[in-house]
């Protein structure tokens, strides 16, 4: 519309001149003609309900470049700097919350138990069969000094 406006003032400033409005009457035509043949189209899609649905395709169709085209490239160029950012911050104020929040969580006492438990046990369990092995060893030798000595 306000190409028509600006274009109304062109022919009414040059109709004053000698010879009439000539070009500048022709584009005020041209431009009036497709002013108005975009007001009906628009109402046409709006009173047909195809609005929305326009509007829809075309921003889907927004939202898909700009997520194939421009969303890598701005990861990829503004990852670095948030990770350099976000560092100092996480050391400062996150990780300590996380560890406090380790060290008084009732399921990681209970997995510690556990654990624990298990390398007691292994270790119990080692513990027996390297001593059976050595009495073993120890009976073996006793039995065969005395079986040395009732024979004398």
């Amino acid at each position: 519309m306000r190409a028509v406006s600006a274009g109304a003032r062109v022919v009414h400033r040059s109709a004053d001149e000698p010879g009439g409005p000539g070009l500048a009457g022709r584009m005020l035509r041209v431009l009036t003609e497709v002013a108005a043949s975009a007001r009906q189209r628009g109402r046409a899609i709006v009173e047909s309900g195809q609005a929305q649905a326009a509007l829809g395709e075309g921003l889907d169709s927004v939202v898909g470049w700009a997520g194939r085209r421009v969303a890598p490239r701005i990861v990829d160029t503004l990852i670095p700097y948030l990770i350099d950012a976000a560092i100092p911050s996480l050391r400062e104020r996150v990780i300590p919350l996380v560890i406090e929040d380790l060290t008084n969580s009732r399921l990681v006492e209970e997995l510690l138990r556990e654990q624990s438990r298990g390398v007691v046990s292994h270790a119990a369990e080692r513990f027996r069969n390297v001593t059976a092995g050595a009495d073993d060893r120890v009976e073996s030798l006793v039995g065969s000094l005395l079986h040395r000595h009732r024979e004398r």
